[in-house]
């Protein structure tokens, strides 16, 4: 599903997670051993990727949400085409359902809009995700189907 953000006006706190900009090659595996273990994938790919230099442009701002110095959560916000596309989105199981995920999106658009102003944001959203982005202010704008074997 393809979702636009329409801001919401609500601020929360998050006391127990720090939230750090990606800066440095193991914040890069971070992102992608959260995003491999929340989706359940092989981390070689995600590494794979994510630790290119290439891969971090000026134009890609990274979070990572930390727990007493253990990262758990994660959100890249890319400015593409003169606007923010959100992705890579995830939060360990044993930490959802607190919130981590909102923050470290905010987080990482905060920093996107500081160097570029305000865009337009898209994203596309799993089953999983979908509740968050809507308590964020995001709209459906269209819906996709996925087929794997």
């Amino acid at each position: 599903m393809s979702l636009e953000y329409q801001p919401t006006i609500t601020i929360h706190y998050y006391p127990k997670l720090n939230c750090v900009s990606v800066n440095n090659l193991e914040m890069r595996r971070a992102v992608a051993d959260i995003n491999a273990i929340s989706s359940n994938l092989p981390l070689a790919p995600f590494r794979e990727i994510l630790e290119l230099d290439q891969f971090w442009q000026e134009t890609v701002f990274g979070t990572l949400g930390f727990v007493e110095n253990q990262p758990v959560s994660t959100a890249i916000t890319f400015l593409i085409n003169d606007e923010f596309y959100l992705g890579l989105v995830a939060t360990l199981p044993d930490y959802r359902n607190q919130g981590y995920a909102e923050a470290v999106i905010r987080h990482s658009l905060e920093h996107a809009e500081q160097r570029y102003g305000k865009k337009r944001t898209a994203l596309h959203a799993t089953p999983a995700g979908f509740p968050v982005y809507q308590r964020m202010g995001y709209q459906p704008t269209a819906y996709f189907r996925t087929y794997t074997c």
